[in-house]
């Protein structure tokens, strides 16, 4: 192993490009278009409808965004095009560097080297000098980087068939609730027409029995994710918490109402709370399902499809980043209402498929604890 700066094994390209329209070009990568964590950038947008100036990039660049560098965003292109002035462009020095180079990115050290000399105050930014400057060990010989290279690969192209089959997953839960019970919107079978607030409690009021010392579940709008997963593990009394903050007990739907929370799909069922009772972020909507009439599953599943949040987005209020999505939507929201019985149908199919997830996830975490751990011993 030698150490080298990344000025050693790649150099910056900045070819503007000042019309992207007549540039030839039809792909554009925005900041957008990264997944953090993720070493292949596969997403892009229309580079005709491209307003300003832009850099050329070409099929195996690296790009790395600029801003926001706590979201760990850096991945090679497989296609050429355009992208903005918020990626810097690295180009491998030669074959060999090109297929280790976007593993250098996608460690801890360097996340945390390019968070401590990002520039600037409000939104910080990290600059290409300082970029090129960054030291990592790489092995000697070039047999031994494309041995280490094709391990990677591996383990990466592994990680992401898990990803594909957690998406699938999703889909196949979206795709039966259809199936069940028809498009949003639209009239289905002989079920019942109502507003979703006829059907759930929106925003229901809390328990006054809870006593100050009890413990409860805390959860913040960090602790639930775009795919329905919620960590409810964060012990607090209720003393700490029962004061500016969002109050949902065990089943409760939560909604995030803020943007881009919204948009990005975050919500989940609230389960294990401690004692069944839970405080959170005061961007969630809670849905509580009504006995007898709907059930946790068929609820949570609904918000989550695109015409639900396409329907909320439009329905946003407020100005720049603190858009929100007002409870009477929710409240008003029309749909057919199943009855019972086949939600909890679906609701059995729902948590067949989650047993399912939990298996992938279980042998994905364990590839990319190894994947992990060559990154560490290799190229740190």
């Amino acid at each position: 192993m030698s150490v080298y700066k990344i000025k050693d094994l790649a150099i910056e390209i900045s070819e503007r490009v000042n019309n992207p329209k007549d540039s030839g070009h039809d792909k554009f990568v925005g900041l957008e278009h990264y997944d953090s964590g993720n070493v292949r950038i596969i997403r892009y947008g229309d580079a005709s409808k491209m307003q300003s100036s832009a850099k050329a990039i070409l099929k195996g660049d690296v790009l790395i965004a600029r801003r926001n560098v706590y979201l760990k965003r850096a991945g090679i292109v497989d296609f050429d095009g355009l992208t903005s002035g918020d990626s810097i462009v690295l180009r491998a020095k030669n074959e060999v560097i090109r297929q280790i180079l976007p593993f250098i990115f996608n460690t801890d050290k360097f996340w945390k080297y390019a968070s401590k000399f990002s520039d600037g105050s409000m939104s910080k930014r990290l600059s290409p000098k300082i970029l090129m400057e960054y030291e990592v060990n790489v092995p000697d010989k070039d047999a031994d980087i494309k041995e280490l290279s094709t391990l990677l690969w591996s383990i990466n192209d592994t990680l992401d068939s898990y990803k594909d089959m957690l998406r699938e997953c999703d889909e196949l839960v979206k795709g039966q609730f259809v199936e069940m019970f028809g498009k949003l919107g639209k009239k289905y079978k002989n079920f019942e027409n109502k507003s979703l607030g006829d059907c759930c409690i929106v925003n229901p009021t809390r328990n006054s029995n809870i006593v100050d010392n009890m413990k409860i579940s805390f959860v913040p709008m960090t602790a639930v994710t775009e795919k329905g997963e919620i960590d409810s593990s964060n012990e607090k009394e209720y003393s700490e918490v029962k004061k500016g903050f969002t109050y949902f007990e065990e089943n409760d739907v939560l909604f995030a109402k803020i943007t881009p929370c919204m948009e990005n799909g975050k919500g989940a069922i609230a389960t294990h709370l401690i004692n069944g009772i839970g405080m959170g972020s005061t961007e969630f909507h809670v849905m509580r399902p009504i006995k007898d009439i709907s059930n946790s599953y068929w609820l949570y599943v609904l918000t989550t499809l695109n015409d639900f949040r396409t329907g909320a987005k439009k329905v946003m209020t407020g100005t720049g980043g603190q858009l929100r999505v007002p409870a009477d939507y929710l409240k008003n929201y029309r749909v057919s209402l199943p009855p019972i019985e086949l939600q909890d149908e679906f609701a059995e199919f729902y948590k067949h498929i989650d047993k399912s997830k939990f298996v992938i996830k279980e042998a994905m975490n364990n590839a990319q604890k190894i994947f992990d751990g060559i990154l560490r011993e290799n190229l740190c």
